[in-house]
């Protein structure tokens, strides 16, 4: 029910009276099983997860509109919503802001000081992504994944110059683009209604997260997403009609 963090250098230890939250954030930092058929079998799934949804056009509107209504859903039944948001408030506001959000998300990835943003909108979205409410396709970085990441921003290799090449020149980083702000343009909605109504940006980004399925939550059987195409997202769904 422990885990080690640390503050100064130092090692401190955290403890939870749930034991299976401990559980979760040690499995943060657990790499993939680096086995050849996960090595392959991972890779391949992970490409074709972005042609159907992050590169695809096809998947813009329809995700969209699965987006809201799911949220609008999700509304209805949370039993704990933050303070000082009742469900038909949190409902009307999903539907009256959200499709404003995508022009919102699109310029703000643009440029941070976008001339047609307003203050607030530049401060709420800064927040939005400062508390990261803002969620992505796949499931959290690895920590191998996420330091070879970063070592191709430093020092970039032939193959991570090629890729970025082709997303440009074929439109793949232009689609992706829309596609990740219609995805978190319901859930911005809902975190800046959040914080308005008085509630931490923490709470506000939790909301934001879970209004819709939380691609950056994962569960225990995290490898089963090396050979099931969408089997976090299939789980989370299934969960919640449970």
């Amino acid at each position: 029910r422990y885990i080690k963090v640390k503050v100064d250098g130092q090692d401190k230890y955290v403890g939870f009276a749930n034991p299976r939250i401990a559980q979760q954030l040690r499995g943060l930092n657990i790499e993939r099983s680096t086995g050849l058929l996960n090595k392959y079998t991972g890779g391949a799934l992970n490409l074709m997860r972005s042609m159907y949804t992050t590169y695809s056009p096809s998947f813009i509107l329809p995700n969209y509109v699965r987006d809201v209504t799911n949220a609008i859903v999700t509304v209805y039944a949370e039993a704990d919503l933050p303070k000082g948001i009742t469900p038909n408030k949190m409902a009307t506001n999903i539907l009256s802001e959200s499709a404003s959000s995508v022009g919102k998300l699109l310029k703000f990835g643009k440029d941070r000081q976008h001339p047609s943003l307003t203050a607030e909108d530049i401060y709420f979205l800064n927040l939005f992504e400062e508390y990261g409410g803002r969620t992505g396709w796949g499931s959290i970085s690895q920590v191998h994944d996420a330091l070879k990441a970063i070592n191709n921003e430093v020092s970039p290799t032939v193959a991570s110059r090629t890729a970025e090449f082709f997303k440009r020149g074929t439109g793949l980083q232009l689609i992706d683009s829309y596609n990740s702000a219609f995805e978190n343009a319901t859930r911005f909605a809902a975190f800046k209604q959040a914080i308005k109504a008085g509630n931490s940006p923490e709470s506000a980004a939790q909301l934001a997260k879970n209004i819709s399925i939380n691609f950056n939550q994962t569960g225990s059987a995290r490898g089963m997403n090396d050979f099931y195409l969408f089997w976090n997202a299939s789980m989370q769904g299934t969960g919640r009609l449970i």
